[in-house]
């Protein structure tokens, strides 16, 4: 693998771990407010409030998204920087795709189970579109690590 090959490589993988932090700080950003007193909740919040539902998918759902909220942001840091890059990257891409099914599936659950106490702003999207966004850079970042005989 030439140098300038090694370099874009690492430029992805860097670039693909910046976006992964920014993905993290935007589970902080308000994304919903509550109907009665219009306090703004983030997703962090909103897992919180999905799990006081009470009932047990609901507190299923909410515990898992929860878990998976921080699981799998540490476990693609870790993935990444272990020393066999491709076979690194393939499985980073696969986590991140979990990411983006969790989300999309926990924020369409609490729209329709939570809609008579907040409201969920489109700000969701852009949490989601940045996931999808991460996934495609760590394929990127897998097909430029290909040498041709791994």
């Amino acid at each position: 693998m030439s140098s300038s090959q090694y370099k874009n490589i690492k430029r992805t993988q860097w670039t693909a771990l910046i976006l992964q932090i920014i993905v993290v700080i935007s589970y902080f950003i308000p994304i919903a407010t509550i109907q009665d007193n219009r306090r703004p909740v983030n997703s962090v919040q909103l897992g919180m409030l999905y799990i006081q539902d009470g009932r047990l998918l609901s507190i299923l759902g909410g515990c898992l998204y929860c878990a998976l909220l921080f699981v799998l942001p540490l476990a693609i840091w870790l993935i990444t920087l272990w020393r066999k890059p491709r076979l690194n990257y393939g499985i980073c891409a696969l986590l991140c795709a979990l990411e983006v099914i969790s989300s999309s599936c926990f924020y369409t659950m609490a729209l329709h189970r939570m809609s008579n106490i907040l409201i969920l702003k489109p700000s969701h999207y852009i949490i989601v579109f940045l996931e999808l966004l991460n996934m495609f850079v760590f394929a990127l970042a897998y097909l430029q690590a290909w040498n041709g005989n791994n």
